[in-house]
């Protein structure tokens, strides 16, 4: 049998997956400078993309993206500021609403049909750990 390796081996090691990582890293620790040039206007866009010399920021609304397109040249020269981002020479900015949050609350689910219960109950009385067929049982009673 195969050891398994940790994930943590896949992601930052050699391979595919690490300039991917290394791309998210960079375009997050950018959004964060974004967010914190803009200030307030900071807390209603975030960061689509950098594409070559051009940064792609996406607006909670079309007000709000105005808001933040007056804005631009003053976050476009202090972005160029940080040698990383020297190279950068336009802003655009679109309009992306933020996704819609589940409505249920917290705690609240989708009841359970009668072959789901019957089967959460087949599995507590098949496994051998006590506290996990407890658990199972509890699940089928809900």
């Amino acid at each position: 049998m195969v050891k398994p390796h940790p994930i943590s081996n896949l992601l930052h090691g050699p391979g595919p997956f690490r300039d991917l990582i290394a791309r998210a890293e960079r375009l997050l620790a950018v959004e964060r400078l974004v967010q914190a040039e803009l200030g307030e206007l900071g807390t209603h866009c975030r960061l689509a993309n950098i594409a070559g010399t051009r940064l792609a920021l996406q607006a909670d609304s079309p007000a709000w993206a105005s808001r933040i397109r007056y804005d631009a040249p003053r976050l476009l020269e202090r972005l160029q500021q940080y040698p990383e981002l020297a190279r950068l020479s336009a802003v655009s900015i679109s309009v992306a609403p933020p996704k819609a949050s589940p409505e249920k609350a917290h705690g609240e689910c989708n009841p359970l049909s009668d072959s789901a219960r019957s089967t959460l109950r087949a599995a507590a009385e098949a496994v051998s750990d006590q506290a996990l067929g407890d658990a199972l049982r509890r699940l089928a009673a809900r």
